[in-house]
């Protein structure tokens, strides 16, 4: 099942700071000020300027004493008018010399600012943070009483502040988390900006429980909120941090480190802190040769469509299907949608893939409804935000029913809780579009979020699908596992005017207690697997549920 989009997207048409800089490789204009401020061209103009000043006072001075005390052809007193005259051109002279001299050394001071600092916040740039960790990592090998620690900050969820507020507002927000960061740490430490709104902290000489306080100090003045303007604006941070260890020989590893203690962090839930441990290393590295498979995958056409039928508890017949994307790799067999699907969000490819899912699950469709035109049938598949927010996702949706032979009612776009909680950029208009072609729009995964009644009121929902966490799942026995929980949801979708979709109903006593509680539609492995084409056209010869 696809499932959301994290906070990466397209660029937008006019990217800022965090757009611009987004990259965590060192931007090419910072090694070309670098290079700019090693070559000598500054420093020799100001040599050669001082050179030539010190031999015009010389000769100013020279001259001076010559007209002065040597008797000539003139009176003393027009040598001394003619010495006057040239002594104050020199002195304007040597002037003009010394004020070209302090502006080009103000110059290169400003150049080597700008090559060793961030341009927006101040803060040291990226190459500038490494070679302090360099020198932090051989200091400790030296001397191991010299422990440091590395925190890198990411704040949660920045893009949206980009994309709903703009660049200029979101901007200014990396400013003040800027200021605060800096802050909060000591006088030997070394805060840098990274890129995007991404920051580092090394905090040099420090025990590992004085780090940790730090931290936490950080995280929690993060969450105070920023006030710009009339605006308030909420952020929070998730980081990562490692600790001095005599395995680190370079400086770039400790970064690595710590960024890959701060992806766990993400994956936590956000506005967490983690520290690092090498099995996060090895994650990474995995999630890397996922990403390079899932490359490969989509070229060769590694990725099929299964379809699990959704049974319609008032009919006993099947309703429809859910297109659920799987991945079997040559080598390393059947890899979990909930290991590559994340992969493919963060590195844009779920676009790709997610339309082809699209588009594959709409040719199913059509080909099942003219073979079995007496069946009401219909396809759900789930949806990324990025797709959402593509320009005229609409009509590319229209495109596809009309190749087809289908109608909008047709198809049903499922997009997840935390797509819509995490969906400041999912604006209402985009998912309208939707809604005049036809489409039906499904909350999956409901009850997970915080902030489900909001957006049942924001969006016009046609049916929430109860996270199979509250149906069954481990430990929960035959019996449905929060049938308290699933009551409540049940009430609340009828209250609303909502149809309910069940998940995950895996035993026969979860299936006659949802149908009891008169729970409309479910799915799940006691009805039936996710079926390949052909399976699924065999079951819809059978159309009953055969249990």
């Amino acid at each position: 099942m696809l499932k959301p989009l994290s906070d990466r997207s397209p660029a937008a048409p006019r990217a800022n700071e965090v757009e611009r800089s987004r990259i965590r490789a060192t931007g090419d204009a910072s090694e070309e000020a670098a290079r700019a401020v090693a070559r000598p061209d500054a420093s020799a103009n100001v040599r050669l300027r001082l050179l030539i000043s010190t031999a015009l006072f010389a000769g100013i001075l020279l001259t001076v004493i010559v007209l002065l005390t040597v008797d000539g052809p003139t009176s003393f007193q027009e040598r001394r008018r003619l010495a006057l005259a040239i002594a104050l051109a020199g002195i304007f002279a040597i002037g003009i010399s010394i004020d070209a001299i302090r502006s080009v050394t103000r110059s290169e001071r400003r150049l080597r600012f700008d090559a060793t600092h961030d341009a927006l916040t101040g803060l040291v740039n990226r190459r500038t943070f490494i070679d302090a960790l360099q020198a932090a990592v051989d200091g400790f090998l030296t001397t191991p009483e010299r422990r440091y620690a590395i925190l890198y900050i990411d704040l949660d969820h920045f893009k949206f502040v980009n994309d709903s507020l703009g660049h200029e507002i979101g901007d200014r927000v990396l400013i003040t988390v800027a200021e605060r960061i800096k802050r909060l740490t000591r006088d030997r430490d070394i805060v840098a900006r990274l890129g995007g709104d991404e920051f580092a902290v090394l905090l040099n000489d420090v025990q590992q429980e004085t780090a940790i306080a730090i931290l936490k100090r950080v995280q929690h003045d993060l969450t105070a909120p920023v006030s710009l303007d009339s605006r308030t604006i909420f952020t929070s941070a998730s980081i990562g941090i490692t600790f001095a260890s005599h395995a680190y020989q370079r400086g770039e590893d400790l970064l690595r480190d710590a960024d890959a203690a701060l992806y766990r962090a993400k994956a936590q839930g956000r506005a967490q802190h983690v520290v690092f441990d090498k099995e996060m290393l090895l994650s990474a590295r995995r999630r890397l040769q996922i990403d390079t498979e899932l490359r490969l995958a989509y070229e060769r056409n590694e990725l099929k469509l299964k379809y699990q039928p959704i049974y319609d508890f008032k009919t006993g017949r099947y309703e429809g299907w859910e297109a659920l994307l799987r991945w079997t790799h040559p080598q390393l067999g059947p890899i979990e949608p909930g290991v590559f699907i994340p992969i493919a969000e963060e590195t844009g490819l779920i676009l790709g893939i997610g339309n082809w899912v699209l588009r594959e699950a709409c040719r199913q469709l059509g080909v099942w409804k003219q073979r079995f035109p007496e069946l009401p049938q219909t396809m759900a598949v789930n949806l990324s935000a990025q797709q959402i927010i593509q320009p005229r996702f609409d009509r590319q949706i229209a495109a596809m029913l009309s190749e087809n032979g289908l109608q909008g009612s047709d198809l049903i776009l499922e997009i997840t809780e935390s797509v819509i909680l995490d969906g400041s950029r999912l604006e209402p208009t985009r998912i309208a579009a939707l809604k005049e072609i036809g489409c039906k729009l499904h909350i999956d995964d409901f009850g997970t979020g915080y902030s489900s009644l909001t957006y049942l009121q924001r969006y016009p929902v046609d049916a929430i699908k109860i996270d199979r966490s509250f149906v069954g799942g481990a430990g929960g026995g035959d019996e449905l596992k929060s049938p308290q929980i699933v009551a409540t949801l049940l009430g609340l979708a009828e209250s609303l005017g909502l149809d309910v979709v069940a998940e995950g109903i895996e035993t026969r006593a979860q299936f006659d207690a949802l149908e009891r509680m008169h729970c409309r539609y479910g799915q799940g492995y006691v009805i039936a697997h996710p079926l390949d084409a052909d399976q699924a056209a065999e079951l819809l010869a059978i159309a009953r549920l055969p249990i």
